[in-house]
């Protein structure tokens, strides 16, 4: 039997340490797989909107008044702005649950779904365009 726990520190960096008493506190050694460098590039998540100039001059709104409101949106979800329109998260394992989030919250705003023209979902590596994924659900189960 192995009577060391390895932990990944760092940069591909393995620290080990000595079970001690594990055995007697009722304590099961579990096996950590190392990080890949995959799970970099998995942690990408973020999204691009792009207002259409257009559809917000005929409802009456201002698109920097637009980009305002879901900036404020982004940053109660604690997904921050990297650009006019572009938000990206932080590495973190709560982005992909607070990026559902934003677009449950969004798909629900009447003047948000009606200027938007551009909405890309940016998740692990793909970019996924939410507008026709919304259109396809809808097709689907009208």
């Amino acid at each position: 039997m192995n009577n060391t726990v390895s932990k990944t520190v760092g940069k591909g960096r393995t620290l080990r340490k000595p079970l001690r008493n594990t055995a007697r506190a009722g304590v099961r050694a579990v096996a950590h797989t190392p990080a890949r460098d995959s799970d970099s590039e998995r942690e990408r998540m973020g999204m691009t909107i792009v207002f259409d100039e257009g559809k917000a001059a005929l409802a009456g709104r201002s698109v920097d008044a637009m980009y305002a409101d879901i900036d404020r949106l982004f940053a109660q979800y604690d997904i921050p702005k990297t650009g006019r329109g572009v938000y990206e998260g932080r590495g973190l394992p709560k982005d992909y649950q607070n990026c559902m989030s934003v677009i449950k919250v969004l798909n629900k705003v009447e003047w948000f779904m009606n200027c938007v023209g551009t909405w890309i979902w940016h998740v692990y590596d793909s970019d996924d365009d939410v507008i026709a994924s919304f259109e396809r659900f809808r097709a689907k189960y009208a």
